[in-house]
């Protein structure tokens, strides 16, 4: 156990039933869509490309998810006006208020994922804690959804600190940069990265271990339904897309996104389709770094097993970002 480190795991929130739900740790068929945020909304395509378009308009201002609920899709969004709110949008276009900044003195990391918990009835998000004007706690926060009579998500209760540490700023505590993360399959244990140590960390009710060590750095992990866990990281050759079980052995390298000397290459995103064969992922090439010139920008499958990159889109020039389904 790392020095200094106040690990917390609060129990799994309670789950609220309703009819036409998923069951916790349930996949829907390996034929089901798609879903990615491009200018405008959520869209949506099989797992070939067809069908491609708009399903509903929505904002989004971080990396969104989705979760079947109640016989519907539902999906995290963020509206970052003077207190950013977190919003979760219905394919019909229904919308509930979950969280908006402030909420019992917690502030929302904006660049960090917002993600449904296993089961139906919470959320999570990165955030930290304020006190008269100092940060007392960092780590990842759950708010635990309202329902209407029938099964409607209209709010949620006050956050609550899941996973994290009560001391900010030690340079034992790793939680300050869990910038990305993704729970298993369980919802008992949660995987993330940390820009500073190269290493991927999984938090559970274990304790706290290092998943991935080394060189290069590897970020945004997303853990699969078969127990596996996507990445990707910075090689010699491009950014590769990785992938590896939830225990860190049998790691190999799908994909290799590489580009001309004068442009910038890079994964986003990393997501699982429903019966874990394949991931799913974004491609940005950019003249000479990730916020300037727009080359292209797509969604992209690679089979698990290894094979062929295809693209299921081509040439999206605007934020073109596959959705993860939790």
């Amino acid at each position: 156990m790392i020095r200094g480190l106040a690990l917390l795991l609060i129990g799994a929130a309670i789950t609220i039933s309703s009819a036409g739900a998923a069951a916790p740790g349930a996949k829907l068929q390996s034929t089901s869509p798609i879903f990615y945020y491009r200018s405008g909304g959520v869209w949506k395509m099989g797992l070939d490309g067809s069908g491609n378009a708009l399903l509903c308009p929505a904002e989004f201002k971080v990396r969104p998810s989705y979760r079947l609920h109640g016989g519907q899709r539902w999906f995290t969004t963020t509206w970052d006006t003077m207190y950013p709110q977190f919003i979760v949008t219905a394919e019909d276009g229904r919308q509930a208020t979950i969280f908006t900044d402030g909420d019992g003195g917690v502030e929302l990391d904006l660049g960090a994922w917002i993600q449904w918990m296993p089961g139906d009835s919470a959320v999570s998000f990165l955030g930290r804690r304020w006190v008269n004007g100092q940060v007392v706690e960092v780590g990842v926060y759950s708010v635990a959804l309202l329902f209407d009579g029938g099964g409607n998500i209209v709010g949620a209760h006050p956050p609550v600190l899941r996973i994290g540490t009560p001391a900010y700023g030690s340079v034992d505590d790793p939680y300050p940069d869990c910038f990305n993360s993704s729970w298993s399959p369980s919802g008992d244990a949660i995987v993330f990265s940390r820009w500073q140590d190269n290493r991927l960390w999984i938090a559970g009710s274990g304790g706290l271990r290092v998943v991935y060590s080394g060189s290069p750095t590897a970020v945004y992990p997303a853990w699969g339904s078969t127990d596996k866990i996507a990445f990707y990281r910075f090689g010699s050759k491009g950014q590769e897309l990785c992938v590896m079980g939830s225990n860190g052995a049998g790691l190999k390298v799908l994909a290799t996104l590489t580009a001309k000397t004068t442009e910038r290459a890079y994964i986003e995103n990393p997501s699982w389709s429903d019966d874990g064969a394949w991931v799913v992922y974004g491609e940005r090439i950019s003249k000479n770094d990730l916020y300037s010139t727009l080359v292209r920008r797509d969604v992209v499958k690679v089979p698990v097993a290894g094979g062929k990159v295809t693209n299921l889109t081509s040439s999206i020039n605007d934020p073109c970002l596959p959705m993860r389904r939790q």
